[in-house]
């Protein structure tokens, strides 16, 4: 704080306090002089309150929390009040104090909340935040096609959840069959497929070898045995 300059009444209350105080007294103007030719009390990190250079203070002198040991603003947060509350500014692609993620926006379902919490069914690493969903959860999330709780392929849902090709899923978690009709034989659950539903042609509506024929190739070309 600024202060004006004594006046000689007070340089002569100076005098004879320190005649009748001595020693401690000339200590604690000394210091006092020093205070008021600087032009201002020197501000104290730490205490709560905003002085002088500060651009925060909020109660202690820890890095990392948003306002320094110096009490200057640190990169990434936005502090307010006095004592200052700092908060990470979320969407800024830095993941700092309490955000489990930070992927530089604040989108929701994309597996980084507004809020820069960690979707369900996400994992979020780095800074900013990759997220991917989770594959073999049972959630269908992100880029996913199909989860049908498991990472195994040959199911109709392969192991980086994608359907497999000559199947259809469906819910979450995902219920895979084989698309009987579509052309793509699925080992071990059809027979043949020649593109179409239709019986009567060797090869049936659920894609089973008809009585009589023979089929072969994908499409399946079905003949009769002679």
């Amino acid at each position: 704080m600024i202060r004006s300059r004594f006046s000689h009444v007070a340089v002569w209350i100076r005098l004879c306090a320190a005649c009748a105080f001595g020693a401690s007294y000339l200590a604690f103007a000394a210091q006092d002089d020093l205070i008021f030719r600087s032009g201002y009390e020197q501000s104290t990190c730490g205490n709560g309150l905003i002085e002088d250079s500060e651009t925060c203070d909020d109660n202690n002198v820890t890095e990392s929390d948003g306002c320094s040991a110096t009490c200057r603003e640190e990169s990434g947060f936005d502090c307010f009040g006095s004592p200052s509350l700092c908060s990470a500014v979320c969407g800024d692609g830095l993941k700092l104090g309490n955000e489990q993620c930070d992927d530089g926006n604040t989108a929701n379902g994309d597996g980084c909340s507004s809020a820069c919490q960690v979707d369900p069914g996400f994992q979020c690493t780095g800074s900013p935040s990759l997220c991917l969903a989770i594959c073999g959860d049972g959630a269908q999330n992100g880029n996913e096609t199909c989860d049908d709780g498991n990472a195994a392929d040959g199911d109709g849902c392969s192991s980086t959840c994608q359907v497999d090709p000559g199947y259809n899923c469906a819910g979450s978690p995902s219920l895979c069959s084989a698309t009987c009709g579509d052309g793509v034989i699925v080992n071990g659950v059809e027979q043949c497929d020649d593109g179409n539903s239709n019986g009567g042609d060797g090869c049936s509506a659920a894609c089973q070898i008809e009585d009589g024929y023979m089929c072969t190739g994908t499409p399946s070309v079905c003949i009769q045995i002679p």
